[in-house]
């Protein structure tokens, strides 16, 4: 077998680390994707900005095309049971506290966040989940 010298890294080159979701070429000492926000390493679940932004890529993955039954029941489960959670701290709410002020700072501040996870279940729901090919491009129906 032929030794091709082109073929051979330099010595002081050191591989290249590349995004394991979209395959992009991270900053250095990043820890989370510039490019698609995946986390890195496990850093980026330990610093309070960028465990966000690895929480908001994960959830955004999960809502995407691909995904198996069991992503979907688990979205379900999470966003379902915080939407009937903040419906009901709402109606206690409306139950017992007496004065408009309160009620009304209640409703502006609840029902936004129950919208958003409303919105979230709704977009979930929206796609049936993709069982024949999970990890490759959406199969035609």
């Amino acid at each position: 077998m032929e030794h091709n010298p082109t073929d051979v890294r330099p010595e002081s080159e050191e591989p290249q680390p590349l995004c394991p979701s979209c395959m992009a070429a991270p900053e250095p000492g990043a820890h989370v994707c510039k490019e698609c926000g995946a986390p890195l390493d496990m850093f980026a679940t330990t610093d309070p900005l960028e465990s966000i932004r690895s929480q908001g890529w994960a959830y955004r993955r999960a809502t995407s095309s691909h995904r198996s039954p069991m992503t979907l029941f688990g979205m379900r489960l999470l966003f379902g049971t915080l939407t009937l959670s903040g419906l009901a701290t709402l109606l206690f709410i409306f139950q017992h506290v007496q004065d408009p002020l309160e009620r009304a700072v209640a409703a502006a501040v609840m029902l936004p966040i129950i919208a958003i996870y409303v919105l979230i279940l709704r977009k979930c729901n929206n796609r049936p989940p993709d069982d024949k090919n999970p990890d490759g491009p959406p199969t035609q129906r």
